[in-house]
């Protein structure tokens, strides 16, 4: 696929290939009770290193439900006024961008636990 350019990315950017198409063409999902937009961050999360590992549809849609499931629920938590302050997206959706990579990854609770952190440290 070529974005503004002649020259072709490779598989390493197939998560910001795809990302780059949502936001260009405007196919942003969002969860309502969390003000979150889930497929802007989770997705590309999981397409990079699930192309690079060869996994299987199933054990890549379950790591996008897992990366959902987080983001929603941390947005939710956060609440609505946090979303007149901050954008959900980039504050909560790094969390299901953490949780569906460490998924697909099979990261233990202790991997787990460290790359949610660092998730959180980004969107400080």
């Amino acid at each position: 696929m070529k974005i503004f350019t002649t020259a072709q990315l490779g598989k390493d950017y197939s998560g910001l290939k795809l990302e780059a198409q949502e936001l260009m063409l405007e196919l942003d999902n969002v969860h309502r009770g969390s003000m979150f937009h889930p497929g802007a961050v989770v997705i590309p999360a999981v397409f990079a290193p699930g192309e690079k590992m060869r996994v299987s549809g199933l054990d890549l849609l379950t790591a996008i439900v897992v990366g959902y499931e987080a983001g929603v629920g941390i947005g939710e938590a956060a609440g609505e006024t946090h979303y007149e302050t901050w954008h959900t997206t980039g504050t909560c959706g790094v969390f299901g961008a953490a949780a569906a990579a460490g998924k697909l990854l099979n990261l233990d609770e202790n991997a787990m636990s460290w790359a949610l952190g660092n998730a959180g440290t980004q969107a400080a």
